[in-house]
Order: C-alpha cells, then structure tokens, then sequence
C-alpha cells in the first residue's frame, strides 16, 4: 500500500484523478491477499494489484467509471463463475474488490494523505472504511486514538465495514557492504522491507551503493544495540570477515531476533561454529542459525547469492521450507477471508 498510495499521490499532484481498489475479502485460492491495493489514474495509468492479472482489467474500467464521477463499487468474483458470462477468478478462490475516488483537488483525502505520512515513518495505523456508495473513513494510530475522521462513525459504521491494520515493514539488518550484501539489500527493499546495513569500511558502504537502506558505519556489536533486534527481525551476516560477522552473531543469538543467518562454506561454518561454543553458546543456541544462508538454488553470482537468502527469509517467515510447489499438497496461498 505504501508505494501504492506514493503514487496515487504523485499523479493527485500532476491534476490527475485516482481511484483506489482495494480486496476486502478473499477465500481459498485467491491471487492476491486482502488488504492488496491497485491505484488507476484518469488517464488510465495504474499501479499495485488486486489479483492475479485475471481480473484486473474489470477492475480498472470499473475505476474508470467511479472516476468518471460513479459511485463507489464492490465488485465479487469466483473461480467457479461461468466464463461465459463472467469474469472467472483463476486460481479457483473469491476475492471481493472494494473501489472507490481517494482524490479531490489535487490532493488525496485526508485520511489516505495521513496513512502515507505514517506508512512512509514505519508508524503502525488502522484504516477503517464504511463501504457503500459514499464511503467513509477513519484512520487510528497504533493505539487505537482517532487521528483523521469522516462523519459520525456510529452512524456511519452501522453498515458493512473494512478494517485495514498496517504494520511497520518488516526489518532486515544486513552486516557487511559487500556486492552480496548490495544485492540482497536491494532485493529486501524492493519487497518493501526496512533495510539496515551495518559495515565498518565506510568506503564501501556508501549512498551511492546502498540508496535504499539506513547505513551504520561501525562494528557491529556497536551498532546493534542502537539497531534493536526483535522477533521480527531478520539479520544475515555477510562479509566474510570474523572480526565483522562473529561480533554480529554473537549479539543476535542473545536477542529475540527471528532469523539469524550467516554466509560462508560448510567448512567455514565447522570453524565458526567452533569459535562461538568457545565463547559460551550452546549447541540450541547455535540450532537457530541458517548457516550457509540461503535456499539450495544453485547460483553464484552475488544477485543469485541474494535471491537465495531473500527467499529463505520468506520462506522461515511464513513458515514453509522452501521446496518446490509442484511437490507439494493443498492450497498454495493460505487466504481466509
């Protein structure tokens, strides 16, 4: 949603009109999960996504005629509809798409304008929508006090009703600033994490190489305790020096992080897991590391290298092991609505 409403902003400024389609409710094997936005332009530009690809072009004509000063809409679709006469979804689930105008005079409505200041802070929110016609909206901060209101909302609540909760993005600290650390610091801020790199060499870890991350130049046992891990953090050492990556490991295997995974040969890992039992860590301690780091997908160069580390972040994060779908069973998205 944030890159999403960052846009829809940038074309309100440029004197363009924005609908925003939002799913509020999905079930089964629906392409995208609720909560998933998709932005239209009047002139007919869009960005995000509601599905898979196999509705959204009923969504963005929908959005043009909402635009075109319609009501707001709710459109339903089901992998079972005839395709005859209906847009099937392909994956065989429901989805149930919520659109609507969120711009007026060049600006987005109050309460999507404030969301994007929080969202752009890593501040956590709560958007709720009347749905209807002529929606309404109100935005709470992470303790639930009201910031930006529309209406009574006891009048306006008494219908059907949306709740979107943001959370911050989830962090990712990355020690070390070399071309893999590059590579997967990008990766993380594309998937739209908060990127942390830590790196002594401040010649390597510059703006220039690392535009999209917060940069720390100091040992990291230093910087760590400033960072702050906690069990939704994730933290992959990657230099290749033990003066830089042990520091690191030693700090996060006493903290709550939620993932630790450190770069380095199967051997390396012998000697380095030597080091740390040396220093006092147990071997249940030493069981929470991913180490070598990464999924088995066989590549070498440092993007490959990344791809790989990223996707076993997702993987631990969601709970799955990585294995290839087709050997798998049951539904590939777990979506209730």
């Amino acid at each position: 949603m944030r890159e999403v409403l960052r846009q829809a902003q940038e074309w309100c400024l440029a004197g363009q009109p924005v609908a925003l389609a939002r799913v509020i409710a999905a079930e089964g094997s629906a392409p995208r999960p609720v909560g998933s936005a998709l932005a239209v332009a009047g002139d007919g530009r869009f960005t995000g996504s509601v599905s898979g690809g196999c509705v959204e072009g009923d969504v963005i004509m929908t959005a043009q005629d909402v635009l075109a000063g319609g009501p707001a809409q709710t459109l339903h679709f089901r992998g079972d509809a005839d395709p005859l006469t209906e847009i099937a979804l392909g994956c065989g689930g429901t989805a149930t798409i919520f659109i609507e105008r969120i711009a007026r005079e060049g600006t987005l409505l109050p309460p999507f304008a404030r969301l994007l200041d929080l969202l752009a802070n890593d501040a956590p929110a709560t958007l709720v929508t009347a749905l209807g016609p002529q929606p309404a909206h109100w935005l709470l901060d992470g303790d639930g006090s009201m910031l930006v209101g529309e209406g009574t909302p006891a009048t306006a609540m008494a219908g059907a009703v949306f709740a979107q909760a943001f959370a911050p993005r989830p962090p990712l600290v990355v020690v070390g600033a070399d071309a893999v650390g590059q590579a997967v610091a990008a990766l993380a801020a594309q998937l739209g994490w908060r990127v942390t790199v830590i790196d002594p060499r401040g010649g390597w870890l510059t703006p220039a190489r690392f535009p999209q991350a917060q940069r720390v130049v100091a040992f990291p046992d230093a910087a760590l305790p400033q960072v702050g891990l906690n069990d939704e953090t994730a933290l992959v050492v990657l230099s290749h020096d033990p003066k830089i990556d042990e520091p690191a490991l030693a700090v996060a295997l006493r903290s709550p992080a939620g993932y630790i995974g450190a770069l380095g040969s199967r051997t390396a890992q012998v000697a380095r897991r030597e080091r740390l039992l040396a220093l006092g860590f147990t071997p249940a301690d030493l069981a929470r590391l991913h180490a070598p780091v990464g999924l088995d997908l066989g590549g070498h160069s440092p993007e490959e290298m990344a791809l790989s580390i990223v996707a076993e972040i997702v993987a631990a994060r969601n709970g799955r092991t990585g294995g290839a779908l087709r050997g798998g069973a049951g539904p590939i998205h777990d979506i209730q609505g």
